[in-house]
């Protein structure tokens, strides 16, 4: 998922319950907020979210496999 490429599977949320019960607790919890905020870019700016290199080799794989299924189902 986004949060787990992000580095922030705490934001992960299991079920409605706990999406609605993460929405109280980070909403009072201004202090972490505005630590995470603080340090978010860079966070996410080092993550394979942003690795280029990364995406474009396991993009081109993909591409390679279909071509290469496309062709065995000729």
């Amino acid at each position: 998922s986004l949060m787990t490429a992000a580095r922030l599977p705490d934001w992960i949320a299991a079920s409605e319950d706990d999406y609605v019960a993460k929405a109280i607790e980070f909403s009072q919890a201004i202090p972490r907020l505005a630590a995470l905020r603080a340090g978010l870019r860079e966070q996410v700016r080092v993550s394979p979210l942003f690795d280029a290199p990364r995406f474009a080799k396991h993009f081109e794989q993909a591409l390679w496999g279909m071509w290469q299924a496309n062709q065995a189902a000729s």
